[in-house]
């Protein structure tokens, strides 16, 4: 069971230079309840400002950010913060799949996109990562009161 509340949103911040894959992606995503944000990595991406404004809960960003790909992006987040990132591919190459792993991507999907399986992965992300901190802040606070 996640640890989200139907009052409390679930916060996607979605990376991607293309405005129609972006589109789509936000639209899945707020039929299925999530709070969504979108930026184009092409106007700039103010990350630090962004994320400490928005605080999303995971990142979704494509294979190719702009000019070069997600993995700058990918990166960055890894260094600052564990959320969880999803990447999207074009096609059912897994070539691109393994790429996005491989920069840092907790997961990934193809296109053409699955609304169930894309909001599936995500509840996925959003449960281990909820049990993962539920577990450090139990470890945390027998610690504190041994």
């Amino acid at each position: 069971m996640s640890s989200f509340t139907r009052a409390e949103s679930r916060k996607v911040l979605i990376v991607h230079a293309d405005p129609t894959m972006a589109s789509s992606l936000s639209r899945i995503l707020s039929e299925a309840g999530f709070d969504v944000s979108v930026v184009d990595p092409r106007q700039g991406f103010a990350e630090g400002l962004l994320l400490t404004t928005y605080r999303p809960h995971v990142v979704i960003t494509g294979y190719s950010i702009g000019t070069s790909t997600g993995e700058p992006l990918c990166s960055w987040l890894l260094r600052r913060t564990s959320i969880p990132i999803v990447g999207v591919c074009d096609g059912p190459e897994t070539l691109a799949g393994a790429l996005m792993l491989e920069m840092g991507a907790d997961a990934y999907v193809t296109t053409p996109i699955s609304p169930k399986e894309l909001v599936s992965r995500i509840n996925s992300l959003l449960r281990r990562c909820s049990s993962s901190r539920l577990r450090q802040n139990g470890r945390a606070e027998a610690a504190r009161q041994s």
